[in-house]
């Protein structure tokens, strides 16, 4: 399912580098879960407490009617969000404890914690040729297919949204966003409002310059990245020198810094940009399709319009996966087959897809061709961009080992420029040898 975006937002993989350093030997080479019995199989299915009335509603009764047909019990456990992480790694350094399937970050727990099983060939199969393309690269690792998200994704990467009511009053037409990075600037410009004291009080674009790092600065900034021909690094190496302090990628670090130093034009106090945007204090952000569904159900009224990410030199939209949720299997538990039948049969369908995708709150992208052309994605309020991304915008998908530590110290470097505490170039540089020490470490 796709993740609550204040999952998205605080979930800091760094945070258990350390823990699982020291039990990356354990979890390669431990076995798992309970042994099986004469009765029925049973299979332990964890995710975060976080989400569990999404899964209830969404997945939980079409599992529970796939186990009473297959003489198979299917628990689900609710694992408490603030120490999940934790939770997980105990539970594969242990051979009798970890679950079956569990929702997890595909690039760290298949790669950095090297406990997700590979799909078998046969369900990879399916999927690439039922699957747009365009998602693929943010659920393998090392090329093989690991997991596919159980209820579409937020969308291909951040994309601008706008008040076309702010639009009018400030003389915009509502109906011709900005196309260019200089005419966003622009368009800034004559957005933002300031008090007497000339602090902004409503960002012309807001920005994010506060929260998790790599999972929210980093991702925010992904859009003008990519724009500007920019990357965070290697995604095939991790090589970071000339690539995170890249001219390209200090151009757009300059680029944000314009907008909460320079000329302020974004806030740099008013919060995340949704919350900004949602209290009207601020014109434009760039966020993910599923705003299309977040803003009406935390800020009703608030008009809201999709536009394609604006052109600097490149295009800039696309899946820019470093944080790809998907329901793994457990490598080395013991009930492997039962687990990749249940995803193969309930989860990991278009018909699933469309039910779950259709939650009210989060209202996920859908990943299988065949829901492209139903009522619910033509609908959508992003389906015209999202066509577009599919069409123009390759992305760039971060599925490394270290994906979490580097996307962390990359966007320290992004916001210390953003808050003013160093010049664009001395913190992308400082940052690309630091991630280079991280790749080496």
């Amino acid at each position: 399912m796709v993740r609550q975006i204040s999952r998205r937002d605080f979930l800091r993989i760094g945070l258990v580098g350390s823990a699982a350093a020291a039990l990356m030997p354990t979890l390669a080479g431990c076995g798992g879960g309970a042994q099986k019995s004469s009765g029925p199989i049973k299979l332990q299915y964890w995710n975060t407490a976080r989400d569990t009335k999404i899964q209830d509603e969404a997945i939980k009764p079409r599992v529970d009617k796939w186990a009473a047909e297959h003489n198979t019990q299917v628990e689900f456990v609710a694992v408490p969000y603030a120490d999940f992480e934790a939770k997980y790694l105990s539970a594969f350094a242990s051979r009798d404890n970890a679950p079956d399937l569990f929702i997890g970050v595909v690039s760290f727990w298949a790669g950095a914690a090297n406990v997700a099983d590979p799909m078998p060939d046969a369900l990879a199969k399916r999927l690439e040729t039922e699957v747009v393309d365009a998602v693929k690269p943010g659920y393998k690792m090392n090329g093989k297919w690991m997991g596919l998200s159980d209820a579409g994704i937020p969308g291909f990467g951040p994309m601008l949204i706008y008040n076309p009511d702010d639009f009018a009053e400030a003389g915009l037409d509502p109906k011709k966003p900005p196309a260019t990075m200089d005419e966003l600037l622009e368009y800034s410009r004559k957005l933002v409002k300031r008090d007497a004291s000339g602090n902004v009080i409503r960002s012309g674009c807001a920005m994010r310059y506060d929260g998790a790092l790599g999972l929210g600065i980093a991702t925010k900034f992904f859009p003008f990245l990519h724009s500007f021909g920019g990357q965070m690094f290697d995604p095939a190496t991790g090589k970071s020198q000339g690539i995170a302090n890249s001219a390209e990628t200090i151009e757009a670090v300059e680029y944000v810094t314009k907008y909460t130093q320079g000329e302020k034009l974004a806030s740099i106090t008013l919060g995340v940009p949704e919350v900004q945007f949602g209290q009207r204090k601020a014109s434009m952000m760039f966020r993910e399709g599923h705003m299309a569904g977040w803003i009406p159900t935390n800020y009703p009224g608030v008009n809201f319009v999709f536009a394609p990410v604006p052109k600097a030199r490149k295009v800039g939209m696309g899946l820019t996966g470093l944080s790809e949720w998907a329901p793994l299997v457990y490598k080395f538990g013991p009930n492997k087959a039962a687990a990749w039948e249940l995803l193969d049969k309930v989860v990991y369908t278009a018909e699933g897809e469309l039910i779950a995708a259709q939650h009210p709150v989060n209202q996920g992208v859908c990943c299988f061709k065949a829901n492209w052309e139903t009522p619910y994605m033509q609908g959508r309020k992003d389906y015209a961009v999202e066509q577009y991304a599919l069409a123009n915008g390759q992305g760039t998908v971060y599925m490394h080992a270290k994906t979490g530590k580097l996307a962390d110290r990359f966007a320290q470097g992004v916001q210390e420029s953003m808050l003013g505490k160093k010049k664009a170039k001395e913190a992308m540089d400082a940052a690309a040898a630091d991630m280079e020490t991280i790749l080496k470490s």
